[in-house]
């Protein structure tokens, strides 16, 4: 993954745009706040994956990545929301811009990198959440909202957290930070079971790859080992959790 957001933002724009393909991710967002004329600073916003949603109602975003590659596509997936995008390289815990400066603070598949990379130890994971969560209190404004987006499993039936650490970072946010937890349907639809298993492989790694071989698999393949669709079709199932408060 790493290698993926320091050199390859064609191959994450093309998984991401068959992400959710119903919107409910999308619905979610603007239900649980305006962001309507609002400023927005968003963490780890790779190539505009979530700031497609809402920037068409915002009056700026301030948007920070890590990586320059990704921020280069994200300015041309964004090109024609110029006039109110603000983009800048930027760690999640050190944010370039002044205190309170946002109404609403918003972070998506990006925070939970940081909890796996400061270590698997419990307070590693907490000091590591609580450091995010403080630095996205500080630039939100008092009665600003702060949105924090993550995984709950891809090609899974159930929503649940992808191991332990991810477990620890996900109780740490609503047992000692107060946020509420909504859980939403993001899945995955593609063209056919080809493309899904090269698009989501590429990404996940070998293990995915495998692991969607075996769904889209007949138990007795014909002659050529041709894959084929059972009956979801081409559609590859994700759970995506979105923990939500207010300043």
């Amino acid at each position: 993954m790493d290698e993926i957001y320091l050199g390859h933002a064609d191959n994450y724009d093309e998984l991401v745009i068959h992400e959710d393909w119903e919107h409910n991710l999308d619905r979610a967002l603007h239900a649980l706040c305006s962001w309507d004329r609002a400023t927005v600073v968003e963490s780890g916003i790779g190539t505009g994956r979530m700031t497609r949603l809402y920037i068409e109602d915002a009056a700026r975003v301030l948007g920070f990545d890590r990586s320059r590659h990704m921020l280069d596509q994200a300015a041309k997936n964004l090109g024609q929301w110029s006039d109110r995008l603000s983009l800048a390289v930027a760690e999640h815990r050190a944010l370039p811009v002044s205190d309170g400066i946002a109404d609403r603070f918003v972070e998506g598949w990006a925070f939970g990198h940081s909890v796996v990379a400061g270590g698997d130890r419990r307070h590693e994971i907490r000091a590591t959440t609580d450091a995010l969560v403080a630095e996205a209190e500080r630039v939100c404004r008092r009665d600003g909202s702060i949105t924090i987006i993550e995984t709950l499993g891809t090609n899974v039936e159930e929503p649940r957290p992808p191991g332990d650490t991810f477990a620890e970072f996900y109780d740490r946010l609503e047992d000692h930070h107060g946020f509420a937890r909504l859980v939403v349907s993001t899945d995955y639809r593609f063209s056919d079971p080809e493309t899904a298993i090269r698009v989501c492989g590429y990404f996940f790694g070998k293990e995915m790859t495998e692991a969607l071989e075996a769904r889209y698999r007949q138990e007795a393949p014909t002659p050529e080992g041709a894959i084929v669709p059972e009956s979801a079709g081409t559609i590859v199932p994700e759970f995506t959790g979105i923990w939500h408060r207010t300043r």
